[in-house]
């Protein structure tokens, strides 16, 4: 592939999801991907990748999702983004997949790196901040650990108490809190 535009390719990627074409996408992702295989633009592979890592969740596809990560992974490190916001979210994709796939162990070591680039450039009240640290939550949840998973629902809460916008992420917050305190606590 000669040129690459993450916009172009997000614009037609979208263009499969707004017909609800998502065999389509898979293909373009996976044709794109291809395509790019032998390019030296790591940065557009690692664009790819993650959406590639994103729709495999949605469909189902541990396998490919898996090898997506892995990949993506290496390729933050050769493109010297580790530390940015771009890695950050990358890593969070990757937490999200990964304690989808039942693997809430592995998901917390990115969770974890998440957590440190967006505490080091993000603001405190950051809706990201917010999202990380109630999906981060879960991944607790799954893992017995409690205490630090309802610690991670309180501070979403209060991220999203910030702005009246958030109404609707205080409340998932909210139930999901909601829902570990009863399975501690059964009535």
């Amino acid at each position: 592939m000669s040129f690459f535009s993450a916009p172009d390719f997000i614009q037609k990627l979208d263009s499969f999801f707004a017909r609800e074409d998502v065999k389509g996408a898979q293909n373009y992702l996976r044709e794109t991907y291809a395509e790019l295989a032998s390019d030296e633009n790591a940065s557009a592979r690692l664009t790819v990748l993650n959406e590639i890592i994103g729709l495999s969740r949605q469909t189902n596809e541990e396998k490919e999702a898996l090898c997506a990560i892995d990949e993506a992974v290496r390729l933050i490190d050769k493109c010297g983004i580790e530390g940015t916001k771009s890695a950050g979210t990358i890593y969070l994709n990757c937490a999200t997949t990964l304690k989808h796939f039942s693997k809430a162990e592995k998901s917390i070591e990115y969770y974890s790196k998440t957590s440190e680039i967006y505490d080091r450039i993000l603001d405190e009240n950051d809706p990201l901040k917010a999202g990380l640290y109630n999906n981060m939550a879960l991944a607790l949840q799954d893992l017995e650990q409690y205490e630090k998973a309802e610690e991670m629902f309180r501070k979403a809460i209060d991220i999203t108490l910030t702005d009246d916008k958030n109404a609707l992420e205080t409340a998932v917050s909210y139930v999901n809190l909601a829902h570990l305190l009863f399975d501690l606590n059964p009535i």
